[in-house]
């Protein structure tokens, strides 16, 4: 979105708008607080542009129009198969009161430390991302005044360049929500993403502009340091373990899980279940795979031929109320085997497999008949 709406900047085509604009719906789609901030940053920045250059209502249109185009669709996507209801609870409803609870309880001094995190983690990694957003926000103000003054009332060029910062600014300052509401370091590190860019490129203009002087430049070169350590731990955490065991990792035939890396583990947990359910009598794998647990993958991975297959997931009361109670009542009305990760007693089904994966516990129930 950024990349197209900065294109757009240099050469007034309105088509980059409408990518901008489905760019940013696809954003929505895929993260929906995500896709929002960043649409809303892009359109600050589109508004920008059509208030100071003639007034140019054009540009916001082809931006709206192409998260229309992308968004539309999606929307009657969901009045043909019916699933608005279910679409609102789950990416919204369930979304919301997660933030709520994990976020304090909505308590402002709550929100203030997820915002500015200077004592969840290591200080001095915590400290790069507390101060970030404020190099970001630095910048906007920046960017703004240039694009408000009396040079950029002179030279168009000047008013085109401070507008780019102040995309850029606004991008990143867009990352900043995903600090909310549990600001662990990995959540800290990918909500900041954005924001490393902008802070080199503060950093950078700063020193080439000469205003800072010798111990200005150090103390730049200092913080750019400060944030390659968080990028280093990140980097060694995240691509040891990786790199080490991924000799050992291969892959799976099954229809969901074809052509994942897995290890020996996993892979021996998801053949031995697939190769339980294979040995029902048709008529049972014909009901389907009821998935009473957490982990979503073992609804995708025993799809079968002929059997349009409902996503189940045990997130217990959190999303539906009354999911244990439905999940029972269509588990006796249509028997379909079911698994789970603890022992049940289910009325007229027998125990068939049981498994374990890192320390957590799998039973797999079949019906008699």
């Amino acid at each position: 979105t950024e990349e197209f709406i900065l294109r757009f900047f240099e050469s007034g085509r309105g088509w980059e708008l409408f990518g901008a604009g489905s760019f940013a719906a696809c954003a929505f789609l895929a993260r929906h607080p995500c896709g929002a901030a960043i649409f809303a940053a892009g359109a600050a920045a589109v508004g920008f542009y059509a208030v100071r250059f003639r007034r140019n209502w054009s540009a916001p249109a082809w931006y709206v129009a192409g998260t229309a185009s992308i968004l539309g669709a999606f929307a009657l996507y969901l009045a043909v198969v019916g699933a608005w209801r279910d679409y609102l609870v789950q990416c919204f409803g369930f979304v919301l009161a997660f933030a709520v609870e994990r976020g304090g309880n909505m308590n402002l001094g709550e929100i203030a430390k997820r915002f500015f995190p200077f004592n969840e983690v290591l200080w001095l990694v915590d400290t790069i991302y507390s101060l970030l957003p404020l190099f970001c926000m630095a910048l906007l103000l920046l960017a703004m005044r240039r694009f408000f003054g009396e040079a950029a009332e002179r030279n168009p060029a000047v008013r085109r360049r401070a507008l780019q910062y102040v995309m850029l600014a606004l991008a990143a300052l867009a990352s900043w929500h995903q600090y909310y509401p549990v600001p662990c370091v990995r959540h800290l590190y990918w909500a900041a993403v954005p924001m490393f860019g902008v802070f080199a490129l503060f950093a950078e203009r700063l020193w080439r502009s000469g205003r800072c002087g010798r111990w200005g430049r150090a103390l730049a070169a200092l913080l750019l340091l400060t944030g390659a350590i968080p990028i280093a731990f990140r980097f060694y955490y995240g691509s040891y373990p990786l790199i080490k065991y991924f000799p050992l990792r291969r892959t799976v035939d099954l229809p969901g899980c074809r052509h994942l890396w897995l290890s020996p583990h996993e892979r021996e947990l998801l053949s031995s279940l697939a190769g339980t359910f294979e040995a029902l009598p048709p008529e049972i794998k014909a009901r389907g795979f009821f998935n009473y647990t957490p982990d979503a993958v073992f609804s995708v991975a025993f799809p079968q031929t002929g059997f349009k297959h409902k996503m189940f997931v045990n997130w217990r009361r959190d999303v539906y109320s009354d999911y244990p109670e439905s999940a029972m009542n269509y588990i006796f009305t249509h028997r379909p085997p079911v698994l789970t990760q603890q022992p049940m007693a289910l009325p007229g089904y027998i125990l068939l497999w049981r498994g374990e994966l890192y320390g957590l516990e799998y039973w797999f129930y079949s019906p008699l008949r």
